[in-house]
């Protein structure tokens, strides 16, 4: 009667476990799909734009409209940002 009742503990104990890992399996997936999402958001502009060094080692930021040029930059309240003089090109 005992090693049944002992079984029974083993393998309601293993179920257990294994539900535990499907649940943690489960989270970090869904984690890791959040922080994909969340990545290709901040890399959604820089796919519209390409680097290239020229001959003085200059890094130089080509943008997808060349007619108009990049529209300006501006921060989350709508404001211009502007780099100083020094690092424009």
């Amino acid at each position: 009667m005992k090693t049944i009742n002992k079984e029974v503990r083993l393998d309601e104990q293993q179920i257990r476990q294994h539900k535990k890992e499907e649940e943690r399996q489960a989270k970090l997936a869904n984690m890791q799909l959040q922080n994909d999402i969340k990545s290709a958001k901040k890399n959604k502009e820089k796919l519209y734009q390409t680097t290239t060094i020229d001959e003085e080692g200059r890094n130089e930021v080509l943008s997808a409209n060349v007619e108009g040029g990049a529209p300006p930059v501006v921060n989350q309240y709508g404001r211009q940002l502007r780099l100083p003089q020094r690092y424009r090109i």
